[in-house]
């Protein structure tokens, strides 16, 4: 409600606090096309409202640690037969060892190759490639996931522990979509997984929680070997992916400080 030509740099810090108070997304947006519009429209230069990115949202921090991994893993390596769970495997036209199969495969590629959910559940068999490499038997694939300006093309190294499930659920002999679920049957059915497991907490993004669960275990991994990171998952800013998850947590220094004592 306020004419441009009287807009001040107050209006606008009062609008980002509204933004903010309300927790509504796009504040890092809104401060930015203010600065822009206040320093290049009006010539005046902001004081108050940083140009900087001061964080990537709490969800960064959304990840399943390692004994909440295993208890996952258990559960999807001894899948109850709940009613639920037999409806979805009737649905697919699949045995139950088959819906357990395809299911578990389904997050270990999500857990290890960092593949967004959506783009995880349109990846097709013909997308994978097997090539040698050195004597031994290597194998990637093409996956069309989220970017900035929508759907990207990206090519991921597959690991090993990911290829070895890859190759036991056939992939050599499947056409088509990989694996039978939506993203939104994918969700509910893991949400029963999540309670088997006995994860209590409440997960807020119980899909692509298995993005941020990569990065912050394999950044552990291979002594935060960013670029490693980026080019399995398929992160294009090193720079965003430090900023996110680039910084070592406690346990890592606990060996450290035992070696000192």
């Amino acid at each position: 409600r306020i004419p441009p030509h009287v807009f001040e740099e107050q209006d606008g810090v009062e609008w980002i606090l509204l933004l903010k108070k309300n927790n509504l997304k796009g504040v890092f947006g809104a401060r930015m096309t203010i600065r822009s519009f206040l320093k290049y429209a009006r010539g005046i230069e902001p004081t108050q409202i940083s140009g900087e990115k001061v964080g990537y949202g709490s969800m960064v921090d959304e990840y399943f640690r390692e004994h909440e991994i295993d208890a996952i893993y258990h559960v999807l390596n001894h899948l109850p037969k709940t009613l639920e769970l037999e409806f979805y495997a009737m649905k697919y036209n699949m045995t139950f060892l088959q819906f357990q199969k395809a299911l578990k495969t389904c997050i270990m590629f999500m857990h290890h190759s960092a593949t967004r959910a959506k783009a995880t559940t349109r990846v097709k068999a013909e997308n994978f490639e097997i090539f040698d490499y050195n004597g031994k038997q290597a194998m990637k694939v093409t996956v069309f996931d989220k970017g900035k300006k929508g759907k990207e093309k990206r090519v991921k190294p597959i690991l090993a522990i990911l290829q070895k499930q890859l190759i036991e659920y056939g992939i050599g002999h499947k056409s088509g979509k990989l694996f039978p679920f939506n993203y939104q049957e994918l969700r509910e059915i893991m949400h029963i997984v999540y309670e088997k497991a006995g994860i209590e907490r409440k997960i807020k993004q119980p899909l692509h929680v298995w993005r941020h669960t990569f990065a912050k275990h394999y950044n552990r991994k291979t002594n935060y070997n960013s670029t490693f990171c980026c080019l399995v998952g398929g992160w294009k800013n090193e720079q965003t992916f430090k900023d996110c998850y680039g910084t070592p947590e406690l346990k890592d220094f606990i060996p450290l400080s035992l070696a000192m004592n």
